[in-house]
């Protein structure tokens, strides 16, 4: 279901385009090549650029290969838990290198990294950035074989827009600017110029170290969402017991006859009404007409 939506606007990607039937094949080869990865989310965008401009899908298919499992290991690993450790600390990278818009942003409330992280680093900046664009950064990262430069960009982005995000007044106008960074960006000469003079220092090095103290965190959220998930597991079984005690509490009441249940269900369309009429009097200021049963129903 991801196909219709990778780059829909290149003809080749189009229904029944050459290049949707080979993005088929190739998600499947590496499927079938890796299947402790298999497909997840944002693959298709990194599998169709490297269709796009590799000299055979066979290529492309040992391209994707090398992104997935040399230049950002583990990134679109099932349980997606390096996902979330660099995710977590982009924002304190973010905090580290660029202080002032850090702690505005932060007083926001505004997560930003979980804003952007899966278009800017799980699909590499495609359908964000201009796609030559794109492609520059791709070729400083896939010649060092590092996701550093992609935090570099990242970074780059957040400092040439920050004036605009200083000025946000909410967290939604925060998220605003930050969704339309790079999209509005066309300059990618000055872009990467910034990326790779103010924020060179930002290497695996750097990235490790803050990968490091953040883990802590992300280790503590994922046993807590296994808690979660286990609990929810049990609910089903003892949901089934409560209703089954419900209902049987309620079989038992209304031995007593129809009538009585009758009754019960009347009293209860009776309490309702009186309700709506108690609810429509404070809006009016006036006192309504009462409603009946019989004209409720009616």
């Amino acid at each position: 279901k991801d196909l219709p939506r990778t780059l829909a606007s290149q003809p080749c990607m189009q229904q029944g385009g050459e290049g949707r039937v080979a993005l088929r094949r190739v998600l499947a080869a590496f499927a079938l090549h890796n299947p402790g990865v298999g497909y997840t989310q944002g693959m298709n965008f990194v599998a169709a650029v490297l269709l796009m401009h590799a000299p055979s899908e066979e290529e492309a298919f040992y391209c994707l290969v090398s992104v997935v499992e040399d230049v950002l290991p583990a990134y679109y690993a099932q349980d997606m838990s390096a996902t979330q450790v660099d995710q977590l600390m982009f924002g304190s990278l973010l905090r580290r290198e660029l202080p002032t818009l850090g702690r505005h942003l932060q007083a926001l409330g505004a997560d930003v990294a979980s804003c952007v992280f899966v278009q800017w680093f799980l699909c590499l900046f495609v359908n964000c950035l201009p796609l030559d664009g794109c492609l520059r950064v791709w070729d400083i990262a896939f010649r060092h074989r590092s996701v550093a430069p992609f935090f570099q960009v990242a970074l780059a982005l957040f400092a040439t827009y920050g004036p605009a995000l200083l000025v946000a007044k909410d967290m939604l106008d925060a998220f605003q600017v930050v969704q339309a960074m790079a999209p509005l960006t066309q300059d990618m000469g000055h872009l990467v110029h910034i990326a790779r003079s103010q924020f060179v220092h930002v290497d695996d090095d750097l990235l490790e170290e803050l990968r490091e103290e953040v883990w802590p965190e992300v280790a503590r959220n994922m046993a807590e969402r296994a808690q979660l998930i286990e609990g929810v597991k049990q609910q089903p079984r003892h949901g089934s017991n409560l209703w089954q005690s419900m209902t049987s509490s309620s079989s038992s009441s209304s031995t007593g006859g129809g009538h009585a249940a009758e009754g019960g269900k009347v009293s209860v369309v009776k309490k309702l009404l009186a309700r709506l009429d108690k609810v429509r009097s404070s809006a009016s200021g006036s006192e309504p007409a009462p409603i009946t049963p019989s004209a409720a129903a009616a």
